[in-house]
This record gives structure tokens, C-alpha cells and sequence, in this order.
């Protein structure tokens, strides 16, 4: 059995779901390094906060936040229609349905929040580039007390 936390579990099913839901992505996991030049239609998944939920009762109740950066390049005329492109193939992915957790028990729904969009101007990229920013949220139910869920290995 492979030990991880519910938190880690949760992430790591919307990465999976992200790379089976988006075809020709690369999806990363809290990216630190800038995009490249010839880097196309790079998601980056990024872990954030949590608050609970005091009135659970008999299970743990957190709602968890995250963000998905969607980073396309192309011709300067397209770029818009691509960063929209891959934010609808991203957000219908993601808002799909339940996400398993790998536990048999454990399922996410994700809730889409504000998504923001930046097309890069010519002072500030040679090549022409657009991205989207978008937050959402998801409830994560565990058994009282418990922070890590056990899964059969790879």
C-alpha cells in the first residue's frame, strides 16, 4: 500500500484527470521556472490553501483552494483563440464529474472560480503568447482524524 496525504491524493487526481481530459498538454505540478520560448500548451497545477469546516461531523471537512496556469504560443493573430481554446479544454476536464482519489471511497467535485486571462504584448514577449489563470476550490471529506489515505501501489 502506497501512504500519501488526502491533499496530495486530491492534486494528484486532478493532474491525472487534466492530462487524460487535455490532449498535447504538458501539466506540471507547482512549477518555479518561467516558461520558455517554444514551450506550447503548458498547464501548471498549483497547490493552495485549505480552511475547515467546524460543524463536520464524524469526518474531517476541508475546502481547498488551487490555481491552473494554461500557457499557449502561437501566431499573433490565433494566440487569443488558443489560451481560450485550452482554458475550455482545461475547465471541462476539470468540472467534469467526481475525481477519485485512488482509494475507492474518496471522490473530488471542483468548483470553478475567477479565471483571468493575459495576452502578452510585443514590449514584453518577441514571440506571441497568451495565458489563463484560473482558481477553483473542491471539498475534501476525510475520516475523523485521519490526514493520509491508503492506496494499492502502481
Amino acid at each position: 500500500m502506497a501512504r500519501i496525504t488526502y491533499r496530495e491524493a486530491a492534486y494528484e487526481a486532478i493532474r491525472a484527470c487534466l492530462e487524460a481530459g487535455v490532449a498535447d498538454v504538458a501539466v506540471e505540478r507547482n512549477r518555479r521556472t518561467l516558461i520558455r520560448e517554444g514551450e506550447n500548451r503548458v498547464l501548471v497545477l498549483r497547490d493552495g490553501d485549505q480552511s475547515s469546516a467546524p460543524d463536520a461531523v464524524g469526518e474531517d471537512r476541508f475546502t481547498v483552494q488551487g490555481t491552473l496556469e494554461g500557457f499557449v504560443e502561437g501566431e499573433d493573430a490565433e494566440v487569443g483563440d488558443l489560451v481560450s481554446a485550452l482554458y475550455g479544454e482545461a475547465a471541462e476536464a476539470l468540472l467534469r464529474g467526481p475525481i477519485p482519489l485512488g482509494d475507492g471511497l474518496t471522490e473530488i467535485y471542483p468548483v470553478e472560480g475567477n479565471m483571468d486571462l493575459d495576452l502578452a504584448s510585443v514590449t514584453e514577449s518577441q514571440t506571441p503568447v497568451g495565458a489563463f489563470y484560473l482558481e477553483f476550490t473542491f471539498d475534501l471529506r476525510v475520516p475523523f482524524g485521519r490526514r493520509f489515505l491508503d492506496t494499492p501501489e502502481a
